[in-house]
């Protein structure tokens, strides 16, 4: 007599009654914590599930200028607190803006702070920027983190007294050059770029503008000493340029 062969597993689908679909929401938010935040738009439009997963995220609008607290300390403290909602689950971030008003022995602290920062809201879904570094002692210029020039998200980066990487990489490929060159980025809904006094070559400047093209609307760059050239010869939608 053969013998019987075991019966087999039936396979769970991802949305059966015992599939991940029911774990707690805790557990759904958990997960997408640590999806990038690309993956996590996309997930919330394939099912019903994850879409309420979605729209149960927290929105922040945050507003924090250095000139309204009496020290440093303060300062940081009041951002740490508005930020600490993002450690532990993602949000969406319809505004941030910061003012800085650095001086001298507040430097490379206020610099480690803020990379901290920035790269944390680049993790969620963030809408806007603005980010002004008053004119500073020694002539400090505070270095933007690569995430911010990756984000799909945005709809409007303005730039003021900051500092461009010295090696940019426009790409969602992270440090991965090869990878970077495969998987070139473009801003899918960024339309409006205000950049003032920054420190950046023009070759940075152009790359950005023309990976934002395809909605770019409001166009507005103060450079010294100015730009030589910037063609706008393919930006449809550019009705405002200063």
């Amino acid at each position: 007599m053969a013998p019987r062969s075991k019966p087999r597993k039936k396979a769970h689908k991802l949305g059966g009654s015992d599939g991940i679909f029911q774990f707690p929401e805790a557990i759904l938010q958990k997960i997408f914590f640590f999806l990038p935040v690309e993956d996590a738009v996309s997930l919330s439009a394939a099912s019903k599930t994850w879409r309420n997963v979605w729209t149960s995220l927290p929105i922040l609008n945050l507003r924090l200028d250095h000139n309204e607290y009496v020290t440093f300390e303060s300062f940081v403290s009041s951002v740490e607190d508005s930020l600490s909602i993002l450690r532990s689950r993602k949000a969406k971030i319809e505004s941030f803006f910061l003012t800085i008003d650095p001086q001298e022995k507040e430097g490379s602290d206020l610099e480690s702070h803020l990379h901290d920062w920035l790269t944390l809201i680049m993790k969620n879904y963030v809408k806007e920027i603005e980010l002004r570094v008053s004119e500073s002692p020694n002539d400090i210029f505070y270095t933007i983190p690569q995430s911010v020039f990756t984000s799909k998200s945005l709809v409007k980066l303005q730039l003021i007294g900051c500092k461009f990487p010295a090696d940019i990489l426009f790409s969602d490929g992270g440090g991965d050059r090869k990878k970077s060159r495969r998987r070139r980025h473009e801003f899918l809904c960024l339309k409006e770029i205000i950049l003032e006094d920054v420190v950046a070559r023009d070759d940075q400047i152009k790359e950005l503008v023309n990976h934002s093209k395809n909605f770019l609307e409001k166009l507005t760059i103060k450079t010294s000493p100015a730009m030589e050239l910037l063609s706008l010869e393919f930006f449809l939608k550019l009705s405002f340029l200063k």
